[in-house]
């Protein structure tokens, strides 16, 4: 996280960041959304998508983030054009 190689004896530490956007507003993720079925079994699940981080990020130790959608585009995500 700092940057630097460990001191003899000193551990690795699990470091928690939290980024609070200025100004604070909802933010909108493009996810994937899957339904599975085996048997009786169900299982929903989704996964956020990502890409390379924006520099601040990745200065934080993060190789990926979450890719926010602008209200704007929220219908285009959701009922894509598909080309046939």
């Amino acid at each position: 996280m700092e940057g630097r190689e460990l001191a003899p004896g000193e551990k690795e530490e699990n470091v928690i960041l939290e980024f609070r956007p200025q100004p604070t507003r909802e933010m909108i993720v493009a996810r994937l959304w899957s339904h599975w079925q085996e048997g009786d079994k169900s299982l929903l699940s989704f996964a956020a998508v990502t890409d390379d981080p924006p520099a601040e990020i990745a200065a934080a130790g993060q190789d990926r983030c979450i890719i926010p959608i602008k209200p704007a585009n929220v219908d285009a995500w959701l009922h894509p054009q598909v080309a046939t």
